[in-house]
């Protein structure tokens, strides 16, 4: 058999490939392989190396097996299936120095409606999910709420590719500022064709009077949270337009 250190690692995260048999004989050559399609393959190379162990990483389930070669008579393992799995661990940290009650309130967006505390620094949600289809506008509404009556700047990213990342283009979406301390903030949401399908993250952020909010690392008073997508496949258009008759205004 095949075995690996982690089956269900974050996207892109290194993991390691041996035999469950240890094999001490001299003379035997490996060669490492996996296939996208499937336990029962075609499997190729695909730049994996010939020693006995393999450190890779992958984005999408893959399945890997070895080929073992002694004296000309290869020998193949059973595959084993990797399949890359998001959970909030998979993606940086939001701290708060300095923190206060000033942050979210409410987050809706689709079928998800959470009223939350403001004074936490962050908060994993991702328990709470929301169906979006590829090619759809859905409205992101967020309340947010400041102990001290300054303004706060929000903003959402989407992780459309899976990556286990929030800072690939096309992923920030600035829904403006309060003026007033608190209030409600919305935006529009498309969903692109070309976004990947299945389970992925979304993160709201609001920070106290500073418009460069980041989906990372430490920001000085505010609030992170984060929840659960399910892209689901777009409907594309079918048949023919009927534009009908053109008319002219002078």
């Amino acid at each position: 058999n095949t075995t690996v250190t982690n089956a269900t690692p974050c996207a892109g995260a290194s993991f390691t490939l041996a035999l469950q048999a240890s094999l001490t004989d001299l003379g035997l050559t490996y060669q490492w392989q996996s296939s996208t399609a499937g336990a029962g393959g075609p499997y190729a190379n695909n730049g994996l190396g010939t020693a006995s162990t393999q450190v890779t990483s992958t984005t999408v389930p893959t399945w890997y097996h070895v080929v073992v070669t002694c004296s000309g008579s290869p020998g193949t393992s059973n595959p084993v299936a990797v399949s890359p799995t998001l959970t909030a661990s998979c993606y940086c940290t939001a701290t708060e120095n300095n923190q206060e009650a000033s942050g979210i309130t409410n987050v809706i967006f689709n079928t998800i409606n959470n009223t939350s505390a403001s004074n936490v620094e962050y908060t994993d949600f991702s328990a709470q999910s929301t169906s979006i289809a590829q090619g759809n506008a859905y409205s992101l509404s967020v309340s947010v709420n400041s102990a001290n009556g300054n303004n706060l700047y929000v903003k959402a990213w989407f992780d459309w590719n899976h990556n286990g990342s929030f800072t690939d283009a096309g992923e920030e979406f600035d829904l403006g500022v309060t003026t007033a301390g608190s209030g409600i903030l919305t935006t529009s949401i498309a969903v692109p064709f070309t976004s990947n399908l299945g389970s992925t993250f979304m993160r709201v952020r609001a920070r106290l009077n500073n418009a460069t909010v980041d989906p990372c690392g430490a920001e000085n008073k505010g609030e992170a949270e984060d929840y659960s997508i399910n892209i689901v496949p777009g409907v594309p258009c079918s048949g023919t337009p009927a534009p009908g008759n053109t008319t002219t205004t002078n």
